[in-house]
């Protein structure tokens, strides 16, 4: 249902500072519940260790000198996340080198998608912002030069993340400025990188926000541009989930059944995260299998961390540290996501709707 707008819906406001949209009354019915497939693609973005664009110091070995460390985690993994902010910015750990020679290749031997977590659509109208557009544009130009198959760009927040320094992207406000960022944004990637999918990373749900008009209204917007989300991947640590998770389940089944697009979960843990490497792994795991329990099936199942912990990747069979990869091979062995295909065979990236008859199991 995409470019659907409701009868009697305003469009997102003008000033960008007014009141939040809520849903029009005759809207109030659940959206349609849409199985997901029953094992869906495993994305994996390491730890920023905690601070923007960091990584930890083992990240560089997994791909020269420890790889066969995550050997079985590897196989699950079809799409591998680089955050913009290695790549751009003061002291980035991401070099060219390392980039051409060691990570790339490994990528492309393993048969493992790249997607890039992008933040140029984010707080773009405010002060020093708007440079970051053509910045990023030649950050993935130089992935490519380098040898990069890029197959997704990932916006992240730009409809949640609040600026203290700019107000008129506030707590709920400024949607207006926010859909035109990523309208324009996608519109300028889609054009210099015609094969590149982009979808969105968002965390209105799990803020407790209005969410469904938004995402009505931007993708309206993006339609009269002839763009397309390729995913919704929701930012939501266990911690905010309501009792059988139903808050998520109801974004899963608007964000599939109702607007057509492919729904991916954000598994991660606030607790978890401040507490320790073995806490945040088993508080993920223990995540999983209560969304599990209660019905979902993303159609993308996210594994990352942007706090403290954990605190390294390697190796895999590390119960007692619980570095990344034991969480990332550990999350595998649960069953809900399938090995990746074996080099060579094309990789196929489940889609919305598009799921195995045990999906409602």
């Amino acid at each position: 249902m995409l470019g659907h707008r409701l009868a009697g819906d305003s469009p997102v406001g003008r000033s960008g500072l007014e009141a939040p949209l809520r849903l029009n009354p005759d809207r109030i019915d659940a959206a349609t519940p849409s199985a997901g497939p029953d094992q869906g693609s495993l994305w994996a973005q390491p730890p920023n260790h905690g601070g923007a664009g960091r990584l930890a110091p083992d990240f560089f070995e997994m791909f020269t000198t420890r790889t066969d460390e995550w050997a079985e985690a590897r196989r699950f993994v079809d799409v591998w996340v680089v955050r913009m902010t290695s790549l751009l910015g003061d002291d980035v750990p991401l070099s060219d080198a390392f980039l051409e020679a060691s990570f790339l290749p490994k990528l492309q031997e393993w048969s493992i998608a790249l997607a890039v977590n992008v933040t140029g659509a984010t707080h773009a109208q405010c002060a020093g912002h708007p440079e970051r557009l053509s910045d990023e544009v030649e950050a993935i130009q130089r992935l490519i030069d380098l040898g990069a198959d890029i197959s997704f760009l990932s916006l992240q927040s730009p409809l949640s993340k609040v600026s203290g320094s700019c107000p008129a992207y506030g707590k709920e406000a400024g949607y207006d400025l926010r859909i035109a960022d990523i309208v324009r944004y996608m519109a300028a990637m889609t054009e210099r990188f015609p094969g590149v999918e982009i979808g969105l990373v968002d965390a209105l749900p799990a803020k407790g926000w209005n969410y469904q008009d938004i995402y009505l209204s931007l993708l309206d917007a993006l339609a009269t541009q002839g763009l397309r989300l390729a995913f919704i991947h929701l930012d939501f640590p266990k911690e905010s989930a309501s009792p059988g998770w139903a808050n998520v389940r109801e974004v899963e089944d608007f964000v599939r059944g109702e607007l057509g697009v492919p729904f991916g979960l954000i598994y991660v843990s606030k607790v978890g995260g401040a507490t320790s490497n073995v806490a945040f792994r088993d508080n993920v795991l223990a995540e999983y299998r209560a969304y599990r329990a209660a019905g979902g099936r993303p159609d993308h199942l996210e594994l990352t961390s942007w706090y403290d912990f954990p605190t390294s990747n390697l190796p895999e069979d590390d119960e007692a540290n619980a570095p990344f990869m034991n969480l990332v091979r550990d999350f595998a062995r649960l069953g809900g996501v399938a090995p990746r295909a074996t080099p060579g065979t094309p990789i196929e990236i489940p889609s919305a709707g598009v799921g195995s008859p045990a999906a409602n199991d």
